[in-house]
């Protein structure tokens, strides 16, 4: 019996210690890089080679692609606008002519019947500047989102890209190796598609991808395609998210979060009538390309988008998610989970982007900005249009 009792006071104090853990990561709001009316997509690399992480923000309303400099120190320097584009939302960096400098690629969302269905491709001269824009057209409507992987192990980049309708589907395309694609198989969704994810989920050694399909009163769920390592993928199954009649499944981040050796998936489910119902949902893989049922944690006042790394340098996971739902709202921001070392997630701790008036957040992710060996956040955001920087001051 006292046994029982000391396990017991054992198990109580470790898991109070994994909730102070869980409490103990930080952030300050460190720089807000302005862009012309609002920014929808962020993204990193080193584009002029001098060791420090630079971001590439694009903006629909002003049609604008900026690239900010990083200084190493958590600040960026602003350079011109790489280019002018038709509405550019998603993007995707990788070296897609092979020549050792990273490129980028942009999806350019048009309106207009002129603009309709174009990637336009910028190859990296590893300087900070862009080669004249190569364009890649014949999508039904406008490519949306895109995520580049090389399916069909060749060595070049690919790029799988979502395009918005009027029958909403995904397409592959192959890289040449020279910065142009040839266009493999296109597969309909049917519904609203969010960002692909590729990554490696049953460990046959080929790029699958997963697609969040969502709809308003569902349903929702994850797409998932097992690739055959030739730039084809399987049929879809079917991963439920969780997701109630109110919410949308709309963006994914892939980890091996209960350290199985297995990838698994998070999900936001987002509540755009009820903020805060929104949740995000763990998928815990079993390396198959098959998944437990989903496991709920409170996501902060939304979740649009999400990203995922070690925050404080315990080995666990942890996750930020940018946490305004649609439309403006004075309480948007960055939510940070801490993962616990028994698995799953704590309380969600919001850092808003704005102290004062309505915003909206879109695009989140991680990196080193200030070379310090944590991982930084910065999130796009419209009012104030900006991506917003902040630091990790987490006690190492």
């Amino acid at each position: 019996m006292h046994k029982l009792i000391v396990m017991l006071l054992v198990h109580s104090i470790l898991a109070a210690l994994a909730l102070t853990e869980a409490g103990a990561l930080t952030f300050n709001k460190a720089a807000a890089l302005r862009v012309t009316r609002g920014a929808d997509y962020v993204a990193s690399g080193d584009f002029n080679e001098d060791g420090y992480v630079d971001l590439v923000v694009t903006g629909r309303f002003g049609q604008t692609l900026t690239l900010f400099l990083g200084q190493g120190n958590g600040q960026f320097k602003s350079s011109q606008p790489m280019s002018s584009t038709p509405e550019p939302l998603g993007l995707a960096v990788a070296d897609f002519n092979r020549d050792g400098h990273l490129d980028v690629a942009v999806a350019d969302q048009g309106s207009q019947p002129n603009t309709y269905g174009r990637i336009t491709v910028l190859l990296g001269k590893g300087n900070g500047t862009f080669q004249a824009p190569i364009a890649i057209s014949g999508f039904t409507k406008g490519p949306s989102l895109m995520d580049a992987a090389d399916v069909n192990e060749d060595g070049v980049a690919d790029l799988l890209v979502v395009d918005t309708g009027p029958i909403p589907t995904f397409t592959v395309l192959l890289g040449m190796g020279d910065g142009n694609f040839t266009r493999g198989r296109r597969y309909s969704v049917n519904q609203f598609a969010g960002e692909p994810l590729a990554a490696d989920f049953n460990h046959d050694g080929h790029i699958d991808f997963a697609i969040p399909i969502y709809q308003f009163g569902g349903p929702n769920f994850v797409s998932l395609y097992l690739g055959n390592g030739d730039g084809t993928f399987s049929q879809p199954t079917v991963v439920d998210t969780g997701a109630t009649s109110t919410q949308f499944s709309e963006a994914l981040a892939a980890g091996d979060f209960n350290k199985d050796g297995n990838l698994d998936l998070l999900v936001c489910n987002s509540s755009q009538n009820f903020p805060n119902a929104s949740r995000v949902a763990e998928l815990l893989g079993d390396g198959t390309g098959k998944f437990q049922n989903p496991l709920l944690y409170k996501s902060g006042e939304g979740c649009a988008y999400l990203a995922t790394a070690d925050l404080d340098g315990d080995g666990v996971l942890d996750l930020v998610t940018s946490s305004g739902p649609v439309g403006f709202d004075p309480n948007a921001g960055v939510s940070v989970l801490s993962g616990l070392a028994g698995g799953g997630f704590g309380s969600p701790v919001t850092y808003k982007t704005t102290s004062g008036g309505a915003t909206t957040v879109n695009k989140v992710i991680l990196g080193d900005w200030n070379n310090d060996g944590l991982p930084d956040i910065a999130v796009a955001s419209i009012f104030p249009d900006a991506v917003i920087v902040f630091l990790n001051t987490t006690a190492k």
